[in-house]
């Protein structure tokens, strides 16, 4: 992102206006946790082309990683109903739509952005909310998985007696196959929150703050992380209380008298 604002920079020097790349420079701000000012510049990235189904869809992002999720699906709506065959708009609400709570919405444009080419990260995106619902086999069948070869984070949600083993295997292995941001959210479902964070936190901090949009879900894991003082103290870090108080609270987290809040 650094090294693209210089071109951003340039793009806006010869069009004020290029929504673009304004929002290239709200990105920017996001890296370095200034919120209102990368708020700031989407707004007027969106004042000069209302109707970019782009920046409506880099919005929609930037509003769900916040915790704004009804505003963010419906941001990320109004730019489908600009551009309904874009694969990325499609799958960009699948996630916001399952971190909203709104299955039927989740599930229609998990659909629509595989039949247009990306169920990859679609059925990446779609995975939370088969947790959520219990429908572990559903899963398996999504990512060809038979039951002895499916990881052992996927089989512990059939079978609660596996949560000792999977401590065990992370203890003896660290990270597995299925990644950090799994295993950390993994770790988080079998009871371990501090080794969760101990994964995510730098992840959020330092390489990927979008790696909020992860905490939004309503599993069982991500519930226990969100009410955990670990996410707590981050949010802190991070300056998103101090945001809020001035912007209005984000649909999980609330105040708790002039100095204090809670996410549920």
């Amino acid at each position: 992102i650094e090294d693209a604002v210089p071109y951003a920079e340039k793009a806006l020097q010869l069009d004020p206006k290029l929504s673009e790349a304004r929002a290239i420079i709200a990105e920017s701000y996001g890296v370095k946790f200034q919120w209102s000012e990368m708020v700031e510049q989407y707004d007027l990235a969106l004042r000069n082309t209302p109707n970019s189904p782009t920046v409506l869809q880099w919005y929609a992002e930037i509003m769900h990683n916040l915790g704004y999720l009804e505003r963010a699906l419906e941001t990320a709506l109004r730019a489908y109903e600009i551009d309904p065959a874009s694969p990325v708009v499609n799958n960009v609400i699948t996630y916001i739509a399952v971190g909203a709570d709104e299955d039927e919405i989740a599930l229609k444009h998990w659909k629509i952005a595989s039949e247009l080419g990306v169920s990859g990260v679609a059925n990446l995106n779609i995975t939370p909310l088969f947790f959520k619902r219990g429908e572990i086999d559903r899963i398996m069948e999504m990512f060809g998985l038979k039951e002895d070869e499916a990881p052992l984070c996927i089989r512990v949600r059939k079978d609660a007696g596996l949560k000792s083993q999977v401590l065990n295997d992370y203890q003896e292995n660290g990270v597995g196959r299925i990644g950090r941001r799994w295993t950390a959210f993994c770790l988080a479902y079998v009871g371990d929150i501090d080794a969760a964070m101990d994964i995510l936190e730098p992840i959020v901090m330092k390489e990927d703050w979008y790696t909020l949009n992860d905490f939004w879900n309503h599993t069982e894991d991500a519930n226990a992380l969100r009410q955990s003082q670990r996410f707590k103290q981050m949010l802190i870090k991070m300056g998103l209380p101090d945001y809020w108080r001035e912007h209005g609270w984000p649909d999980l987290c609330q105040p708790l008298g002039d100095g204090d809040f809670e996410c549920r």
